[in-house]
């Protein structure tokens, strides 16, 4: 085989920076460099493509966990609503308590000053009656919210899950 069908490769022991000694040199068919050449550059081509598959994939995993923060904060919110709202209807049975002692007062008292109290309760009344249709639809409306959110913060957690792991699991047999 002559030089110009191949490639010598000269293995060199090296005892001093400066100076090397040939041990031994062959010589490789320029045929099987190329399929050397192309089996490499195949390998680097599907290693590329994996390497961009496994970013996407990560691209994606911070896209669903995005979604998922931003549910989990709108959960949060919805459930500080339902706390204030909570609050309100233990205003509104201190209320409803006070009320209850306003209509007894006149039995107590007798006539004097019936109507006082009886136009205080009315007002009483009338707002405590506002204010519990008020509550008790909103806290309705809430909870119905917060149900639902619950519900696509579960299901946005499932899916980036069981999305990341499929990727995972896709890239590790690519691996193989």
């Amino acid at each position: 085989m002559s030089l110009e069908d191949g490639i010598i490769h000269f293995k060199c022991k090296y005892s001093k920076p400066s100076t090397a000694s040939i041990v031994s040199y062959q010589t490789v068919p320029q045929t099987a460099m190329s399929s050397e050449t192309d089996h490499l550059s195949h390998f680097y081509e599907s290693e590329r493509n994996l390497v961009e598959k496994i970013i996407n994939i990560i691209l994606e995993c911070n896209k669903l966990r995005d979604t998922v923060k931003a549910r989990y904060l709108s959960l949060q919110a919805s459930e500080a609503q339902i706390l204030q709202l909570e609050e309100e209807k233990t205003v509104l049975e201190k209320s409803a308590k006070k009320l209850a002692k306003y209509e007894e007062r006149p039995k107590d008292s007798g006539l004097e000053g019936v109507e006082e109290v009886i136009n205080g309760m009315e007002f009483m009344k009338n707002a405590l009656d506002a204010h519990r249709d008020g509550a008790d639809g909103a806290e309705k409306a809430l909870k119905i919210t917060l149900g639902s959110q619950r519900n696509r913060v579960d299901a946005a957690e499932r899916e980036s899950s069981r999305d990341c792991a499929t990727h995972s699991i896709a890239v590790i047999d690519q691996l193989m």
